[in-house]
């Protein structure tokens, strides 16, 4: 990762950190993976106790169903609570009769239980990993959401999707409908969360969303791709995420604002602008990709400001600066790992990456060395619009 770059630090990683969480995690890992019920009052007990509880129906211990899921009950055990048992009456039917083999979860959200009949190893894994999970889950600060959160962003495989609503917005038809969409689609690895202005502006200013705009649903797939419905309500959403699932949604792009004054030896860039700053220019223009937060981008600012006052005799030459935590950047052309990312796009349009070091003298060479010349510029769009205009007839 460059300098500046954003790990992948997460509390989740490596068990927990705190001591009762240590002591909870090193009495998991003693004793067997898997308890077995023996009595129906034993399986009601422990139905009450656990917030999240596994168990296993077999009809026998020599099955190869019951292997696999000592297997997985001892690869998981300091993530679930598991039990099992040979006699499916020990355990609470709920609004369902048991069949075996099979495995119940019983959890204290959603509607209580799953059931889960297909016991091989991976497909029990990722049962556990998508009901373990409430459908909805909310930005606030409890605790038990913080976790669920907390699971839901360790997972990167699944789209994110999020309801922003005004702190204000006390009507729940909308929150309903959402959360039956929840219901049916967490099976095609969406997440499901709620944030209101309140609890949820730090998201909210993070993906570039509106106050207007609310109530609002942005997801945010895999690839880090966003796609938006602003304005939503009962009436539209279940298309939208029809459209999203079909690939019909365009893309969302942040941008802030271009702003009012853009006269400083450093140009601003926002994506708004950047299609008539950069790739229409004509020009030679070094941008750098900067977080306002990051040491290195703070360090190299006035050293960009000495090349924009060196060069301010150069037409054909412009020093730019992108702000990448404000503004999607939504080109391929600039792949930005870490901060600052430094690019030059020439006057003809090639995309040159800078390496070297952050000195005045070395950022100056590149840029002699790798500009192209204002005629080479109207060359290649006369070309450009000479195939454009053969391609019309």
């Amino acid at each position: 990762m460059k300098e500046g770059g954003q790990g992948a630090d997460s509390p989740l990683l490596g068990g927990p950190r705190d001591a009762d969480g240590i002591v909870s995690y090193l009495k998991k890992q003693v004793g067997p993976p898997s308890s077995e019920i023996l009595t129906a009052e034993e399986g009601q007990k422990a139905v009450e106790e656990a917030d999240f509880l596994v168990v296993g129906i077999f009809k026998s211990y020599d099955s190869e169903e019951y292997k696999t899921f000592i297997s997985i009950a001892s690869e998981l055990r300091s993530d679930f609570v598991f039990k099992h048992t040979v006699d499916g009456s020990f355990v609470p039917k709920k609004d369902s009769d048991i069949t075996v083999p099979s495995i119940r979860v019983y959890k204290k959200f959603d509607e209580g239980y799953s059931d889960h009949k297909e016991i091989t190893g991976e497909a029990v894994k990722e049962f556990l990993r998508v009901v373990s999970i409430p459908y909805v889950v909310l930005f606030n600060k409890d605790p038990v959401q913080r976790e669920y959160l907390a699971k839901i962003f360790d997972q990167p495989d699944d789209a994110k999707a999020f309801l922003f609503l005004d702190a204000n917005d006390t009507s729940d038809a909308l929150k309903k409908v959402y959360g039956d969409l929840a219901k049916d689609l967490t099976v095609k690895s969406i997440r499901f969360m709620i944030a209101h202005t309140e609890d949820g502006q730090n998201a909210i200013q993070y993906f570039g969303v509106k106050k207007e705009n609310l109530p609002c649903i942005l997801i945010q797939d895999k690839n880090e791709k966003k796609y938006t419905l602003e304005k939503a309500n009962t009436g539209n959403i279940a298309s939208w995420f029809k459209d999203y699932l079909d690939g019909k949604d365009p893309q969302f792009l942040k941008s802030k604002p271009a702003p009012d004054k853009n006269d400083e030896p450093v140009k601003i860039v926002v994506l708004d602008t950047l299609d008539e700053m950069v790739f229409k220019s004509g020009k030679n223009l070094l941008l750098e990709f900067y977080a306002p937060w990051c040491g290195h981008c703070k360090n190299l600012a006035p050293i960009l400001e000495e090349v924009a006052i060196e060069l301010q005799s150069d037409p054909s030459v412009t020093i730019a600066k992108y702000d990448a935590t404000a503004n999607d950047i939504g080109d391929a052309r600039f792949d930005v790992q870490g901060y600052p990312t430094l690019y030059l796009y020439t006057a003809t349009g090639k995309v040159v990456p800078y390496d070297g070091e952050r000195t005045k003298e070395d950022l100056i060479s590149f840029i002699q060395t790798n500009k192209g010349s204002l005629e080479q510029s109207v060359n290649a769009s006369q070309t450009i619009s000479e195939a454009d205009t053969k391609d019309e007839l």
